[in-house]
């Protein structure tokens, strides 16, 4: 990336996954971070930005006043049977998206999605906006809506009958469980052993040379 600290480039290895040098090793993006990168660096079309794109608008806080970045999106993607996956049914270079769980809002005239894996969206048609990154390591496996508010269910034998959030439809406000910084650690932990396993797939690029994956992994 345009970033340079030290004479290193940022490095970003997945959408929502960047590293920056700290004088001696590449080291995880901290939050503020991603807030303070250019929206004109990346292709604001493609909806397979989206979740980097959340990290850039939105701080770590409990409490995020939300507003949608609408994305032009795939029918193949977003129509997919939902099922309740518990592992890929094939072995992929990337990700597909595999919808997980769907529910039906008739107030907003859309349905929430969730992917195996991955986020939780609002679709409309063949328009659709990230409304909540990953929220556990599987994705969301229950989505329940309770007057203005939609409630979020990561993995269900964790979230001890509690949503891990809470979106109000009304106010716009996105509001994350107390316990969700704990359960994201024990997220983290899994997405990175499959990162690793992505990684040695790839080069990681240090400004306009390629680097190889081992030199690159004994700077991490």
């Amino acid at each position: 990336m345009p970033i340079i600290r030290k004479g290193y480039h940022d490095l970003r290895i997945e959408v929502d996954h960047c590293l920056k040098w700290d004088g001696k090793h590449y080291i995880d993006y901290d939050f503020i971070d991603y807030t303070r990168l250019h929206a004109d660096w990346f292709d604001t079309s493609d909806s397979h930005e989206a979740e980097l794109f959340w990290m850039m608008r939105y701080q770590e806080g409990r409490s995020i006043q939300f507003d949608p970045q609408w994305f032009t999106v795939s029918a193949q993607e977003f129509n997919r049977p939902v099922q309740a996956y518990m592992s890929f049914p094939v072995r992929v270079l990337e990700f597909p998206k595999l919808p997980y769980e769907s529910l039906q809002d008739p107030d907003l005239g859309l349905k929430w999605l969730s992917f195996f894996k991955g986020g939780v969206w609002g679709v409309k048609g063949d328009r659709a906006f990230l409304l909540v990154p990953q929220p556990s390591y599987l994705g969301a496996q229950r989505l329940e809506l309770h007057g203005d508010w939609l409630f979020i269910y990561g993995e269900l034998e964790e979230s001890r009958g509690s949503p891990d959030v809470r979106y109000n439809r009304r106010t716009h406000e996105l509001r994350y469980a107390e316990n969700h910084r704990d359960c994201e650690s024990s997220t983290t932990s899994e997405l990175t052993k499959e990162r690793s396993l992505s990684q040695a797939r790839n080069q990681l690029r240090v400004g306009d040379n390629a680097l190889p994956l081992n030199e690159a992994l004994d700077m991490l």
